[in-house]
């Protein structure tokens, strides 16, 4: 069983020694000769397109290859088109094509080790023609899930940032992830999915075998620490008014026995620099990382038992998700085997 787990870092690294870490071409468009300011054993380089879109700003494809190449990735992102909520039907086609046209392009045109196509689609159908084309025509050993929406996004007008959990998002990418594995031998990288354990662990029960996550610097900046099996906790921000405030005994208990760099020397550096708490939850996210694997390893079914376990502690919505995506993995599977 090979499950990754890429930890998101930047120009200005918190922590110097990484082992698979995700970086984005973002952080180096200024810079004339780009260079990875941190020590690491695979590097994963994206794009920078969705950040690039949610501003608007149409990306200078020959100046991401350039940045590309010279830093020389393990694995690297052509430039996609990310669909934004109200995009008619036929502009998600057209946005679609554009990145089809790209990926093409750096298969053919860069001297990048890897690259990593990004699939987006607007229903089942261009989803499933879009992993074929994709399995057809590129030379790589993974996919990764961009935008996987319904005909219904057209009219959408929620948030368009990171993943948000909701049963119809989960559908939908455990149905994609399914989908892959039976139409192709690819490994399916789940983008910006392992914010927190919970999020990590339900995205490997869907079947991901690689997830990234720049959360662990995101919360910690907001007073956030995550815990081993569960969610985030505020230690740094009193005066927050929404999420956990207040740890519990358990919580406690899990914080005690947490073996990161900060808790072995100085656990209550959590409660006063935000770096200490990025460091905490970095290490936290690769254990349970780490546990998944080896609990998969043992079985399915011991995976599953385990998660039965921590989410029964979670909150109401993260109970129905974890009780929603078993009833639909194995409604999928039977589906399949029935077909």
């Amino acid at each position: 069983m090979s499950l990754e787990f890429w930890v998101g870092e930047g120009k200005k690294p918190i922590i110097h020694d990484h082992s698979k870490v995700l970086d984005t071409v973002i952080n180096y468009l200024s810079s004339d000769n780009p260079k990875i300011p941190y020590n690491y054993e695979e590097l994963f380089l994206d794009s920078g397109s969705f950040t690039l879109s949610r501003k608007n700003v149409e990306p200078d494809k020959e100046r991401i290859k350039l940045i590309q190449e010279k830093i020389d990735p393990d694995k690297a992102v052509p430039v996609d088109y990310p669909f934004r909520p109200g995009q008619s039907l036929k502009l998600m086609s057209k946005l679609w094509e554009m990145t089809k046209a790209n990926i093409l392009e750096w298969q053919e045109t860069t001297r990048l080790r890897e690259i990593v196509p990004v699939i987006h689609s607007w229903s089942y159908d261009s989803f499933k023609r879009g992993i074929k084309w994709i399995y057809k025509n590129i030379d790589s050993s993974y996919i990764a899930l961009g935008v996987i929406v319904t005909p219904s996004y057209t009219s959408y007008t929620g948030y368009f940032g990171d993943r948000q959990p909701s049963l119809i998002n989960i559908r939908l990418l455990s149905d994609a992830i399914k989908l892959i594995k039976t139409y192709t031998d690819f490994k399916v990288h789940l983008m910006g999915f392992g914010s927190s354990p919970l999020m990590l662990h339900l995205a490997y029960y869907m079947g991901a075998d690689s997830i990234d996550s720049t959360g662990h610097r995101r919360k910690a900046a907001y007073g956030k620490i995550v815990l081993p099996g569960t969610g985030e906790r505020y230690v740094g921000r009193g005066d927050a008014k929404f999420g956990v405030t207040t740890l519990s005994l358990e919580d406690w208990n899990l914080l005690m026995e947490c073996k990161c760099p900060i808790c072995r020397v100085n656990r209550s550096l959590l409660w006063k620099d935000w770096k200490a708490r990025a460091i905490h939850n970095k290490y936290v996210l690769e254990m349970e990382a780490l546990k998944a694997k080896q609990l998969l390893e043992e079985g399915r079914d011991v995976y599953e038992k385990y998660l039965d376990k921590i989410f029964s502690k979670s909150s109401k919505n993260f109970r129905a998700y974890w009780k929603f995506l078993k009833r639909t993995i194995k409604q999928t599977i039977l589906d399949m085997f029935i077909n």
